[in-house]
Protein backbone atom coordinates (compact mmCIF):
# COMPACT_ATOMS: atom_id res chain seq x y z
CA UNK A 1 0.00 0.00 0.00
CA UNK A 2 1.23 3.50 -0.74
CA UNK A 3 1.00 6.58 1.30
CA UNK A 4 -2.35 7.51 -0.42
CA UNK A 5 -4.09 6.34 3.02
CA UNK A 6 -6.26 3.38 4.15
CA UNK A 7 -9.29 5.00 2.77
CA UNK A 8 -8.10 4.90 -0.48
CA UNK A 9 -6.49 1.36 0.18
CA UNK A 10 -10.10 0.43 0.67
CA UNK A 11 -11.43 1.86 -2.12
CA UNK A 12 -9.06 0.08 -4.25
CA UNK A 13 -11.66 -3.27 -4.23
CA UNK A 14 -14.47 -1.09 -5.56
CA UNK A 15 -14.66 1.92 -7.84
CA UNK A 16 -11.85 2.49 -9.86
CA UNK A 17 -11.79 6.81 -9.94
CA UNK A 18 -10.08 8.29 -7.02
CA UNK A 19 -12.91 10.12 -5.55
CA UNK A 20 -15.53 7.33 -5.62
CA UNK A 21 -12.56 5.51 -4.03
CA UNK A 22 -12.14 7.39 -1.29
CA UNK A 23 -15.75 8.15 -0.60
CA UNK A 24 -15.99 4.14 -0.46
CA UNK A 25 -13.29 3.84 1.74
CA UNK A 26 -14.57 6.53 4.33
CA UNK A 27 -18.03 4.68 3.89
CA UNK A 28 -15.93 0.95 4.52
CA UNK A 29 -14.32 3.04 7.82
CA UNK A 30 -17.78 3.98 8.75
CA UNK A 31 -19.77 0.66 8.87
CA UNK A 32 -16.45 -0.88 10.58
CA UNK A 33 -16.76 1.41 13.26
CA UNK A 34 -20.67 1.10 13.84
CA UNK A 35 -19.83 -2.76 13.81
CA UNK A 36 -17.02 -2.04 16.71
CA UNK A 37 -19.31 0.21 19.02
CA UNK A 38 -22.26 -2.34 18.46
CA UNK A 39 -20.23 -5.14 19.92
CA UNK A 40 -18.71 -3.23 22.77
CA UNK A 41 -22.51 -2.69 23.46
CA UNK A 42 -23.04 -5.92 23.33
CA UNK A 43 -20.54 -6.98 25.67
CA UNK A 44 -20.68 -4.47 28.25
CA UNK A 45 -24.57 -5.28 28.24
CA UNK A 46 -23.90 -9.04 28.35
CA UNK A 47 -21.18 -8.38 31.41
CA UNK A 48 -23.82 -5.79 33.04
CA UNK A 49 -20.16 -3.74 33.81
CA UNK A 50 -19.26 -0.55 31.72
CA UNK A 51 -16.14 1.93 32.67
CA UNK A 52 -13.96 4.00 30.68
CA UNK A 53 -10.70 1.80 31.55
CA UNK A 54 -13.02 -1.36 30.36
CA UNK A 55 -13.63 0.39 27.06
CA UNK A 56 -9.97 1.61 26.72
CA UNK A 57 -8.12 -1.70 27.35
CA UNK A 58 -8.90 -3.35 24.10
CA UNK A 59 -8.42 -0.57 21.78
CA UNK A 60 -5.70 0.31 23.54
CA UNK A 61 -3.91 -3.56 22.73
CA UNK A 62 -5.52 -3.34 18.98
CA UNK A 63 -3.88 0.14 18.75
CA UNK A 64 -0.70 -0.19 20.08
CA UNK A 65 0.34 -3.09 17.82
CA UNK A 66 -0.82 -1.23 14.77
CA UNK A 67 0.49 2.13 15.55
CA UNK A 68 3.91 0.93 15.86
CA UNK A 69 4.16 -1.34 12.38
CA UNK A 70 6.64 0.05 10.35
CA UNK A 71 4.33 0.87 7.48
CA UNK A 72 7.35 0.25 4.35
Amino acid sequence: MTAQGAEVGRGDCGPSDRARAKAFGYGAHFVNGLIFALLYYAVFVAIGYSSGWLGCTPGACQTLPAGTTPSG
